[in-house]
Order: structure tokens, then sequence, then C-alpha cells
């Protein structure tokens, strides 16, 4: 198993990203690794808190913080840190895992195919594609149907 220093793991706070969340906890407790524990919250046109008052954006920071605090119950605060940032998901999680010198990202993803995917992209293909370090993808979605096996 490759040793790793720090690793960041993305998470929208969704049941999605639990199994990602834990997977990296595991890793980084099997390696003795510290552990960047990062929601991103993607800016929109209408309202972003950075144009809000700082009481505001103050408050949304720390309720996020509270809620990843949430995922890793009982958090070394020598090991874990807690990051809140805005913006694009992709460019933020890279940008993040390069000035954090991040070894490992780890990432849930939703498994969408076809429509869905080209509709709504995927954060992760495009981490993937783009990041400095290994990216390990956690699926949770279950398929939908079985494949059967062929008739003899």
């Amino acid at each position: 198993m490759a040793t790793f220093r720090r690793i960041l793991v993305a998470t929208d706070l969704s049941p999605a990203s639990e199994a990602a969340v834990e997977q990296a906890v595991q890793i980084a407790e099997d390696s003795g690794a510290n552990l960047d524990v990062l929601y991103v919250r993607e800016a929109n046109t209408a309202m972003t808190y950075a144009a809000a008052p700082e009481s505001v954006y103050w408050a949304y920071v720390e309720d996020a913080r509270r809620r990843l605090q949430r995922c890793v119950p009982g958090a070394d605060e020598r090991k874990v840190r807690f990051l809140v940032r805005e913006g694009p998901a992709d460019e933020t999680i890279l940008d993040t895992a390069r000035n954090e010198s991040a070894d490992l990202i780890v990432m849930g993803t939703h498994g969408r195919r076809g429509v869905g995917r080209l509709l709504l992209g995927s954060v992760a293909a495009r981490v993937v594609a783009q990041a400095v370090c290994p990216v390990l993808t956690v699926r949770t979605a279950k398929p939908t149907a079985t494949r059967q096996a062929p008739a003899a």
C-alpha cells in the first residue's frame, strides 16, 4: 500500500459522499496521514456568501464546519482539518489539493451515465483528468438492474 502524508477528501455533505469520507478516514488511519475534509459551496450568480455581510458569511462557514465535523466524529485535531471553500467544485478541489500538498484526493461519485452525465457533467471526472496526484473515487450508487448470465 502506498504511504500518504496528506489526504484531501471532498464532500458535498450528501449521503452519496459518506462512503468516500469513511474510505479516506480509513486510509489516513492506516497510513498515519493527515486528513483535510473539504466542503465546497459552488457560488451562484444570485447570491454568493463573499458578497453577503461578513456576519452571514462567517455563520455559513461555521455551520458548514460543524457539519463536516459530524462526518468525522472524534477527529484528532492534530491530524484532521475541516476546510470550507467557495467556488467551482472541481477547480476548488484541485487548487486545495495543490495548495495543501495532498498526496491523494478521495471523493464520491454518483455514477451517472448517459444523458445525466452529459447534462450535469462530472466533478469527479474533471478532478481525475486534471489532478497532479492520485484520485480515488468511491461510487455509492447501486446498479438498478442486475446483469444476467448468458444462456448455456
